[in-house]
């Protein structure tokens, strides 16, 4: 199942906090995939997927909070509401395919 993305005339790019779940993530340009961690929350605990801006590494942290600034290890900043990004060639031209929602 595909997720909707919401569009405005301005901007069309896919954000982390615009999907949910855990699905796969497919760059229009190159064909990269990966599957990842958007958001997934239960009873006590949740996951919140991460990209860094850096070297564009998806990474998925547990119980994490708005106000932390976590580090790649890298270097770079993960960050959840900058445009996502393909890490292989750095297009933005990317789809989220959601496999499981929670």
């Amino acid at each position: 199942m595909k997720s909707q993305i919401e569009t405005t005339e301005k901007d069309t790019y896919l954000y982390f906090w615009k999907i949910g779940g855990i699905g796969i993530i497919q760059c229009l340009d190159c064909n990269y995939q990966k599957e990842i961690v958007s958001f997934t929350h239960g009873l006590n605990t949740s996951t919140t997927g991460l990209q860094c801006q850096l070297c564009g590494q998806f990474q998925s942290i547990k119980d994490w909070h708005n106000n932390k600034q976590i580090h790649c290890s890298c270097g770079g900043i993960l960050e959840r509401e900058k445009k996502l990004f393909c890490p292989k060639c750095k297009s933005k031209k990317i789809q989220y395919n959601m496999s499981f929602i929670t």
